[in-house]
């Protein structure tokens, strides 16, 4: 798992931004072609992360008894869903599917779940703050019968794409045959343990905003947006990058941050 630096940093980020104070989790998507290290990043991160429910293969119904119906999201306890492929859960059939994504767009943007919508003998709305942080390969995300701008999903989490120029290609084998893989291991982050309070000038806010247009700009192709909630993501993204290198305001350094990794949230898939 090398040459993908900036990857591994969203994600980390994403996490991050669970221990931000007054800010909803962070929601990410890596979209990237089979052999892109998109589910070890998860793994590495994730797997062992304390607040993250890691789950292969889920349905809204196994997402609820996993978390003991969402008591660990109410509790602060976990931050993040964390779905490594995305392929599974969206084979079965069409009401399975639709019930799923009903479920992540009520727990990733609006954050109240009416629980018996899902499971039938509790009758309970609970609200909940959670970020999804999954993956899926490039191509079944580019097969239109999928129609993803109509998932609703694909609008409140940030997308990740990236592909491998020839050069990188060569840089990984030659560290497979190393065998240097093989020391991979689960990393645990260093956050805080209590929600810490991120200041983030106006002036620093106002020169996101054409990340944030870029986005929506090439979101449209599947649904028109107007980009106020690319705006809030990139907020809270700056932020969790702040928390993440010890400071309480966002400064230049964590827009300069923010630019080298901007180049791969968007829907481009540019090379690394």
């Amino acid at each position: 798992m090398i040459m993908i630096e900036p990857i591994k940093k969203i994600v980390k980020y994403a996490l991050a931004s669970g221990k931000l104070k007054d800010e909803r989790p962070l929601s990410v998507i890596i979209i990237a072609p089979v052999e892109s290290a998109k589910t070890l990043v998860l793994r590495r991160y994730c797997l062992k992360a304390k607040n993250c429910l890691y789950m292969t293969d889920v349905t809204a119904h196994g997402i609820l008894k996993e978390s003991s119906q969402l008591k660990g999201f109410r509790s602060g306890k976990l931050t993040h869903l964390v779905i490594p492929d995305l392929m599974p859960c969206l084979s079965r059939k069409q009401t399975t599917v639709s019930t799923l994504i009903s479920f992540l767009n009520s727990l990733i943007e609006e954050g109240i779940v009416n629980i018996s919508t899902y499971i039938t003998h509790i009758n309970e709305n609970v609200e909940v703050k959670a970020g999804l942080l999954a993956a899926i390969p490039s191509e079944p995300f580019h097969d239109k019968r999928h129609k993803w701008g109509r998932m609703g999903f694909l609008s409140r989490a940030l997308p990740v794409t990236y592909d491998y120029k020839p050069s990188t290609r060569a840089e990984i084998l030659a560290y497979i045959e190393r065998q240097e893989h093989l020391q991979e291991k689960t990393a645990k982050l260093p956050l805080p343990e209590e929600p810490k309070l991120i200041e983030l000038p106006f002036e620093l806010a106002r020169k996101i905003e054409p990340y944030a247009s870029s986005l929506a700009d090439e979101y449209s192709k599947y649904q028109k947006v107007y980009g106020f909630r690319y705006q809030r993501q990139l907020q809270t993204l700056v932020k969790a990058i702040a928390l993440f290198k010890g400071r309480d305001e966002v400064d230049e350094e964590c827009l300069d941050e923010l630019e080298e990794v901007a180049n791969y949230i968007n829907f481009q898939s540019n090379k690394i």
